[in-house]
Formats: structure tokens, sequence, C-alpha cells
């Protein structure tokens, strides 16, 4: 099966106490609101990795949370990240990561599925979804189905008090996205050598499905971990290949392959190399050689959970 470079940063994990599973519905919210409140005590000057600061990252992750089951047709999403801010979140990870005075190593970024509640929406229930980038750092779990991976937000980064770029879409109004197109973009598809065991790719055919049906039922997923290893990975291919950023779509189809409700369609985020094309973000579907040695995939939650 062809292979492009779409990864399928797979399901779901939590942390700061955000129970995390098929059936998070409103009655999460205590558990939820105790976590957003714990951030917003320890670290109020401190801020995501995209910019957001952490009491307001607290309140668009528990905004989320308390109305997902709400939104029956979520609206479509994309995201456009910046090079350079990928870059800068890279740096700062393995910066942080070799600081002898940070106790808990970083090892890598949460998104989560968020919602801000300042926007007002245009129908009850609507929701106007976004992502928040959130750095972890790894506590070894004293029970084994609670996760390893920490978010935490006290950084000393000049970027982060600095515009942001990134872009967010809403109902498919993007030129560059080609997933959102009537036709499949996958006939520009390049034939890849890639690991066909590697789990962080999806073939063109089953993203263009995903993302088509993106609005089937409220979203299951609350937030999804991965490995600093992967940033790295994907810095260094932007860079080689002269990209322009990446685009995260939201996207429904996934289907763990060992789950506690078989045949679940789950929501995920399905990341795609974009390329300059004039003033256009466009996606880019040939091949990242700096990936095919990568195995890891992101860590689910129920098996890895902040709560046994």
């Amino acid at each position: 099966m062809k292979k492009i470079l779409l990864w399928l940063i797979a399901l779901v994990t939590v942390s700061s106490n955000f129970e995390c599973c098929s059936s998070c519905s409103v009655k999460n919210s205590t558990i939820a609101t105790a976590a957003a409140n714990a951030i917003i005590t320890h670290i109020k000057s401190s801020k995501a990795l995209n910019g957001i600061e952490s009491d307001r990252s607290g309140r668009m992750i528990q905004h989320f949370i308390d109305l997902k089951q709400m939104d029956a047709t979520p609206m479509a999403v994309s995201v456009w990240l910046d090079k350079d801010l990928i870059n800068s979140i890279d740096t700062l990870l393995n910066t942080e990561k070799k600081d002898p005075n940070r106790k808990d190593k970083t090892d890598g970024v949460r998104l989560y599925f968020s919602a801000d509640p300042a926007i007002t929406a245009t129908r009850i229930g609507q929701l106007y979804n976004s992502i928040l980038l959130i750095s972890t750092k790894n506590i070894k779990a004293t029970v084994p189905a609670i996760s390893d991976h920490v978010d935490y937000y006290d950084h000393n980064a000049d970027f982060l008090n600095s515009p942001i770029t990134q872009y967010i879409k809403y109902n498919m109004y993007d030129p560059g996205a080609l997933l959102y197109n009537r036709t499949s973009p996958c006939a520009i598809e390049e034939a890849c050598k890639m690991d066909t065991k590697n789990s962080h790719y999806v073939s063109c055919d089953s993203a263009y499905k995903w993302v088509g049906q993106h609005n089937a039922g409220p979203i299951n997923t609350i937030s999804e971990w991965f490995d600093l290893s992967f940033l790295d990975d994907l810095n260094s291919a932007i860079k080689a290949n002269n990209l322009s950023g990446i685009r995260i779509y939201f996207a429904k189809g996934y289907i763990e392959p060992i789950s506690p409700t078989p045949l679940l369609q789950r929501n995920v985020m399905l990341l795609v190399p974009t390329i300059d094309d004039g003033n256009v973000h466009k996606d880019y579907y040939k091949c990242l050689n700096k990936f095919t040695e990568i195995f890891d995939k992101g860590e689910l939650c129920p098996y890895k959970c902040t709560t046994p």
C-alpha cells in the first residue's frame, strides 16, 4: 500500500488528571475542573507551547470536556503550524531535557483538543475547537494504568512571548488543505519505501476518508501524547526538504488494534507536511526519508490514563 507522510498521532492519552476514555462526557467535568484549577494555581504565568497562557489553556480544555458531547456534528478544523514555531519548540524541549536543574526530564508533547469559551457559537452545542500543544516530563507512575508523561508549562523562551505563527481554519476554508477537496488528492501521492509496520503512517486513501467523516458524531478523544524523538525527526525532515510547516487535520476513523470497544472509530489528528505555493501553504505528498526508521506511537488511554 502506498504510504505518504501523514502521521496519525494515535488517539488518546491524558495528563493533569483529565479522565480519558471512549465514553468521556460531562460527568468527567469534576475531575477535569480540579486538574485545570491545579494548573492555574501552580503556574499562573507559564504557557502552552503554542503561546496560550496556562490558565486560559485550562479553561479551554475544560470547556471542551464539558460540552463536546453536545456537539453532535463538529466543524471541520485544520491548524497550520509554521516551521519556525516547530523548530523553536523542538529546540526548547531538547534544551530543557538536558537541563541538570530539572528533576524530571522532558520527554514529549501532548496535543489536546480544546475549545475557547470566549468564542460565541452560531448554533446550540457548537464548539470552535482547536488544539493545545503542551510539553510533558517523565515521572514514573506507581500504578501501571497511569501515564508516565505529565504536563508542565514552566518555560523560559522568548518565542512564547512573541506572536505565534499558527492559522486555524474552520469549515474547510483553506485552499492548501487538499484533503478537503471534492476529489481525492491521492493520485499525486508518491510511493514511499516506508516500513509497513510503522503505525504512524496512514495511507492517503484512509486519510481522505477520515477527514471526510470528521463530523460523524461528537469527538471521542481528549488528548494524545507523542515522544520527543518524533518531534526531533519531524523538525529535521522539515529543514531537509525545505518545507513550510505542518497542517493538522481533525479526522475520525482510526480503529485501535486492541480496544475494549471493538470497531469504535476514534477521533484523531492527522499531520501533513506543507510547502509554500505562492501565498498558500499546500499539502505535500512526497516522501520524507527521515521518517523511514520511526516506530514510535502515541500512548493510548484507557491503557495509560491518569486514573486507573
